[in-house]
């Protein structure tokens, strides 16, 4: 396994420490519940990394048509 692919772990830890730490539910961050806006970063910070893996797997693999 690649290492790069362990950056793959970054977003689902977010999500299981967000659902921890927002346990109180009239928290407002920006007028939206905190709960809310912490899933919305993740999404994005989700999208980011995810993003960030494709282009270092595609800077290591030599044939783009070579699936391993």
């Amino acid at each position: 396994m690649k290492k790069i692919y362990l950056l793959g772990l970054i977003p689902p830890s977010l999500n299981v420490v967000g659902a921890v730490l927002s346990t109180r539910p009239h928290d407002v961050i920006i007028g939206i519940p905190a709960m809310l806006f912490w899933v919305v970063g993740c999404v994005i910070v989700t999208s980011i990394v995810m993003r960030l893996i494709y282009i270092l797997d595609m800077c290591v693999k030599k044939d783009p048509l070579d699936p391993s």
